[in-house]
């Protein structure tokens, strides 16, 4: 019998499911437009949480209108009632082939971003985030079902409906400017979240809130289903004059509506995202593209910074023939410039073939670095780059080294050696940990693969001279390397396959940073070791930097950062970094955050560079209330009340 209702079903729906089809497949149709190579997971995802899905909500809250009235509007509910089903049954059953109906485009869509990342995904972002995904998928159909049971409780309205959903939803956005807590009531909160690798960060509470409206509206449908032909006289509004109230009176409610809505959109500046000092930057709107062609790389910038990259154009080509001399690579094919933007977190990054840049400072350097990137893939071989980028060190520091030549700042190597002698030091500084990408990231700054690579590479060139740059790279190339090493034993084969010892170069290596440590002990031993205490203010969660003696006496002679990453193992792209003060708090805000612990890592300022304790996860039970906290360093005067 269920089988037979959910065909019945299906039959009457059929067209809401064809105007959801519809409306995923357009979607599809825009992706498929824009140029997917370019766009990987970590671009378009957003498309899953845009306000464009809130039309979901309204196509679900329309199907949901008709279905605790229709059938008996439609004199079809005395039919039901002669099967040997109840109407609860029947309920249900029409619940599930409609929620099934308004899925079909959100499913569409995570499929379709899904299938298009597997197809132009590249080094950048490969992972599919799976999860993530489900995640994505979980809010829509909730946000989804929250409308058809919305629509289903004021169905019982009939013509009433939409004139008493507007005046509620009005009722709501003028409530929440008075009570901004209110806009939990709002079922388009459930699109306010934010993605890291980590997993989807948005308000427990508002989901909480969000299931118990669904709930309530569902009960709601069901007793007017199950109590439909029973009242005499259901709400109904007949007439022409009443009709035509009910339609200018929708009609107002809606312009009152729009008005509250576009009102404080017009008054606000236009904003982008928020910084960690509570300054907004302002969105502009993108520029059109723009392009020129050089002997060595093909530039595509926005127009705005035109004057930027046509300078930079003009000393490209001596860049790129520097580079490979440096290398003793001959000179390969034209390079691909994106100067759009990089990576968060980075200036730019290399692809086989191509790169991506920001137009910042030292952009020369930068250009170099990436440029070294593109030419030691191309050696290692398409097939086999993926081994050379595992040497992340050694791939980094090779680039870092030749990108040296072409920085203003000579004063950055010197901060560099400052920050592995400390390192060294502190016994932190350990080749087997350095060989190890997974280590690096999860335990110590990952950053610090382009000084430790740097000097690397500096001991490799003084042990066997500049030749030794392009051996190196053509060993990860050679057939007799076995694909699956990785850590110290890849090192160690490409080493042995290019005619290095690797110990030799290795003990240069150290030799070259316990010298450096030696001459300058004293800068080493006066840099601090901050630690973090996690401290909460209610439900917010921050960390305050703290000295301990002799460093805490003299705290202003340096300045501190503080990054937060959601999970142990978040990539660098989910990265938030502060400036910090001693004793101060630094929120950084709940997308930090995941499964009740803030993963945290303290920094002092080494110049240009940062010399980063390792990463630690503390548990939010063990935060200290701010204000006990505050009182404890500032205890009231002796004899005061």
């Amino acid at each position: 019998m269920n089988a037979a209702l959910f065909r019945k079903e299906l039959r009457e729906l059929l067209p809401w499911g064809v105007l959801g089809l519809a409306l995923g497949l357009s979607n599809i149709v825009e992706l498929l437009l824009e140029q997917i190579d370019l766009a990987p997971l970590g671009q378009t995802f957003r498309l899953l949480n845009d306000y464009d899905v809130a039309i979901y909500w309204f196509v679900a809250f329309a199907i949901g209108t008709g279905l605790a009235i229709r059938e008996h509007d439609d004199r079809t509910l005395g039919f039901l009632d002669g099967l040997p089903v109840s109407r609860s049954r029947v309920f249900f059953v029409k619940c599930a082939v409609m929620s099934v109906l308004v899925l079909v485009a959100p499913l569409l869509d995570i499929l379709a971003l899904g299938t298009l990342h597997l197809l132009s995904r590249g080094s950048l972002d490969h992972a599919l985030h799976g999860a993530l995904l489900l995640q994505a998928l979980a809010l829509q159909a909730l946000l989804v079902v929250n409308g058809l049971m919305l629509g289903a409780a004021f169905g019982r309205l009939r013509s009433l409906t939409w004139l008493v959903a507007g005046l509620a939803a009005t009722a709501v956005i003028l409530l929440v400017q008075n009570v901004p807590r209110a806009a939990l009531l709002n079922p388009l909160t459930l699109l306010s979240w934010e993605w890291t690798s980590a997993g989807i960060n948005v308000g427990g509470e508002t989901v909480r809130t969000q299931i118990a409206a669904t709930a309530i509206a569902a009960l709601v449908a069901w007793h007017g289903f199950v109590r439909a032909g029973k009242v005499r006289r259901p709400l109904k509004v007949s007439g022409p004059i009443a009709g035509a109230v009910v339609v200018v009176a929708t009609i107002a409610i809606g312009v009152v509506m729009l008005v509250l809505i576009v009102a404080p959109m017009a008054q606000a500046p236009p904003v982008n995202a928020q910084d960690g000092d509570g300054d907004y930057r302002y969105q502009f709107a993108p520029s059109a593209p723009a392009q020129t062609l050089t002997r060595h790389y093909r530039f595509s910038y926005p127009a705005n910074e035109s004057e930027a990259a046509l300078k930079l154009a003009g000393e490209a080509d001596a860049i790129f023939e520097r580079v490979h001399a440096l290398l003793g690579l001959p000179p390969g094919d034209v390079i691909d410039v994106d100067a759009s933007g990089s990576a968060p977190n980075t200036h730019g990054t290399a692809f086989l073939g191509r790169l991506r840049m920001q137009l910042n400072s030292e952009v020369d350097a930068v250009l170099a670095h990436e440029t070294v990137h593109v030419a030691a893939q191309r050696v290692a071989g398409e097939e086999r780059a993926w081994l050379w980028q595992a040497a992340d060190v050694l791939s980094e520091g090779l680039a870092s080294w030749i990108e040296t030549r072409f920085r203003d700042r000579v004063e950055r190597v010197d901060e560099r050696m400052l920050v592995l002698a400390a390192m060294h030091t502190r016994r932190e500084l350990i080749i087997e940990e350095l060989a190890d990408p997974f280590f690096m990231q999860t335990v110590r700054d990952q950053n610090v693969k382009y000084a430790a690579g740097e000097a690397l590479i500096a001991a490799l060139v003084k042990v066997y001279g500049e030749d030794a740059l392009a051996r190196l790279l053509q060993a990860f190339d050679d057939p007799r390397l076995p694909s699956d090493l990785g850590g110290v034993p890849l090192w160690q084969s490409t080493f042995q396959l290019a005619g290095f010892d690797l110990g030799a170069v290795v003990d240069e290596f150290y030799r070259a940073v316990t010298d450096y440590a030696a001459l300058h002990a004293d800068r080493v031993a006066a840099l601090p070791r901050p630690r973090v205490v996690l401290v909460r203010d209610g439900r917010a969660f921050g960390a305050i930097v703290a000295l301990d003696p002799p460093h805490a006496e003299n705290a202003d002679a340096y300045t501190f950062v503080m990054r937060f990453r959601p999970a142990p193992d978040s990539e660098l792209r989910d990265y938030r970094e502060f400036p910090a003060v001693v004793n101060r708090p630094v929120w950084p805000g709940a997308r930090n955050m995941f499964g009740g612990r803030v993963c945290v890592q303290p920094g002092v300022n080494v110049g240009a560079e940062v010399l980063y304790e390792p990463w630690t996860c503390l548990p939010t039970s063990d935060a200290v209330d701010v204000n006990d906290l505050r009182s404890e360093q500032n205890p009231p005067d002796e004899g005061a009340p």
